[in-house]
């Protein structure tokens, strides 16, 4: 499966790879309809702060919404962070296990 094929299997808008250099790689279907988190996730961040904060976090992957946008973050086993933005509605206990399922499956599926 591609990365591409991945996003739409899940319903993803936008993903984000952010590498410890601060390269990124930005890949989506629907980048607008999440503009506004992503500037405050990842623009206007930098890799080490990102990193930082997840350092020594127990729940994987961290959650933040606005609205009905909601962004997903967690660690790869290289090192990278990664970012992945979606549109849902619903009920959050439903996100959070959604969330971990895609986390669980993005680790699972890409061969670091």
């Amino acid at each position: 499966m591609t990365a591409e094929e991945f996003l739409e299997k899940y319903a993803v808008s936008l993903y984000v790879k952010v590498r410890p250099d601060g390269t990124e790689t930005v890949e989506g279907t629907d980048a607008k309809a999440v503009t506004g988190l992503y500037l405050q996730l990842v623009v206007l961040q930098n890799y080490q702060i990102l990193k930082d904060y997840l350092e020594g976090q127990t729940m994987l992957p961290r959650l933040w919404g606005s609205g009905d946008i909601h962004a997903m973050m967690f660690p790869d086993p290289d090192g990278n962070v990664i970012c992945m933005f979606m549109k849902y509605s619903g009920d959050a206990w439903k996100l959070a296990e959604q969330a971990k399922l895609i986390m669980k499956r993005w680790l699972e599926e890409f061969e670091w």
